[in-house]
């Protein structure tokens, strides 16, 4: 019934998030790992169905934590685990996760906006401070590089307006 390559369930299933469409998402990529058992960004794409979606942040949590010990060097796998902590509440649990994330990508203003808000969260304001003033600098510079109107660079959702997927920061 299904394509067995690797990756076809995977975008699939972006597809189907992208268009709203949870349940079947969550199936596709529940395929892709039929096919790809030792996909990782799969499981976060489920731990995010599971969180934002079907609210089930405790189940989500087992499958983002099977993310992150798949692939440890990959800052998304730490920044949906750091996600569904600070969703359950396990704020320092959150954090450490948060951390990692951002050290793996020191570029990314979701992941420092979802760390401020961790930090924010713990009352820890100096460390709040000192990533605000890291999101404002990661802001201006993508403000300042953003493709105008008829640049090629343009996507064509950008191009339609906002693209939404289930990885939107929090």
């Amino acid at each position: 019934k299904y394509p067995q390559t690797a990756g076809v369930q995977y975008a699939y299933g972006n597809y189907l998030a992208g268009h709203a469409r949870f349940q079947e998402a969550y199936e596709a990529y529940q395929s892709e790992l039929r096919n790809s058992p030792g996909d990782a960004m799969a499981r976060v794409q489920m731990a995010l169905i599971k969180m934002q979606h079907f609210n089930r942040p405790e189940e989500a949590l087992a499958v983002a934590r099977e993310a992150a010990k798949l692939e440890p060097e990959n800052f998304a796998t730490h920044w949906v685990l750091g996600r569904v902590l600070l969703k359950l509440n396990a704020t320092e649990s959150a954090i450490a996760e948060l951390e990692t994330a951002a050290r793996l990508a020191p570029d990314s203003t979701a992941v420092h906006h979802t760390l401020l808000n961790a930090y924010n969260k713990a009352k820890r304001k100096q460390e709040a401070r000192r990533v605000e003033e890291i999101l404002q600098r990661l802001q201006a510079f993508e403000a300042a590089h953003k493709p105008q109107a008829g640049d090629p660079r343009r996507t064509r959702g950008e191009a339609a307006g906002a693209v939404t997927s289930p990885s939107a920061p929090e």
